[in-house]
């Protein structure tokens, strides 16, 4: 489970090196607690007696090899990759959880103050007034979507959704960091968390049957091509499309930076580092943005689309 070493680009053939190169590498791997994170915690003996089970037939789907070595271990994480992806996205997790108890410190010393006062912005660029810009904008865009009674009831996901998303795509451009959204699993996970609020707002809104007549369509004669047409979009291309293009762009901007980085080492990645930045920031809000509007059309009682 050796982490290995940084691809890195040579300046004479311009090529990645080769040997044990791990084009993930963090310093993050070079930690016990990513050791630590893939040690088995159980093993599952593998005979003929149990091997055609239904649990050691799922097993053996990801580790081929389970009944020629006689037992499945069972590891909290497989790779060191999706290690590092857990405890990055937590580290962030902290951090926001660490930047909104100071913002919400200063917001409690200006309400202390009283009167007019207390909706006085801070002088400088305080953790306060950063989240207050923020979350003041993000709301803005919510209530054009959702109208101010379904902003205030969905707000949180959206600012929630973006706050992390943009902190999460933003490590990508530390050195020796990855963004934890350049993981095809960390951001299913994601999307899945919206697929079922969004259907379950939808549900909870038009109830079962008005949800279905609006995933039916309004011609009739049409309704079973266009419920399953929309069955798959509401269950599959909504939550893969959000995973899939925030993997690819992060992925690929981080790609783009670290070969750039290693062609030319001086002054040259500094542009690549502003791309960066716009990136994550595009990218968290495209996945905000479409995350609201799923809930608007899910929410909206209508008979067209």
């Amino acid at each position: 489970m050796s982490a290995g070493t940084p691809c890195v680009q040579t300046p004479i053939n311009m090529v990645p090196m080769t040997g044990n190169c791990d084009a993930h590498f963090t310093w993050l791997k070079e930690t016990p607690l990513v050791e630590a994170l893939q040690q088995r915690v159980h093993t599952i003996k593998v005979d003929d007696a149990n091997f055609d089970g239904p649990l050691i037939r799922f097993l053996n789907y990801w580790e081929p090899a389970a009944k020629d070595l006689g037992e499945f271990e069972v590891r909290l994480f497989s790779n060191a990759d999706d290690a590092q992806t857990w405890l990055l996205s937590w580290l962030v997790c902290g951090l926001l959880l660490m930047g909104a108890m100071v913002a919400r410190m200063g917001l409690t010393k200006a309400k202390g103050m009283g009167g007019t006062l207390q909706f006085v912005p801070d002088a400088s660029l305080t953790m306060r007034n950063g989240f207050e810009l923020v979350t003041g904008a993000l709301f803005d865009l919510c209530e054009d979507l959702l109208g101010r009674a379904n902003a205030t009831k969905f707000f949180w996901l959206s600012a929630g959704l973006f706050i992390y998303i943009l902190s999460a795509n933003l490590f990508g451009v530390i050195p020796g960091m990855l963004p934890p959204t350049g993981s095809m699993n960390h951001n299913i996970a994601m999307a899945i968390v919206v697929l079922i609020l969004f259907n379950g707002a939808g549900l909870k809104a038009q109830g079962i049957g008005g949800y279905l007549k609006h995933m039916w369509g309004p011609v009739w004669w049409l309704g079973v091509l266009i419920f399953f047409i929309e069955l798959l979009s509401f269950v599959v291309v909504r939550p893969f499309g959000l995973s899939l293009r925030l993997t690819g762009n992060m992925f690929g901007d981080h790609q783009v930076l670290s070969i750039m980085s290693g062609l030319v080492p001086v002054v040259y990645p500094v542009i690549f580092l502003g791309l960066g930045m716009f990136v994550s920031a595009i990218q968290a809000f495209v996945f905000t943005l479409l995350s609201t509007i799923y809930i608007a059309l899910a929410v909206e009682h209508h008979d067209d689309h």
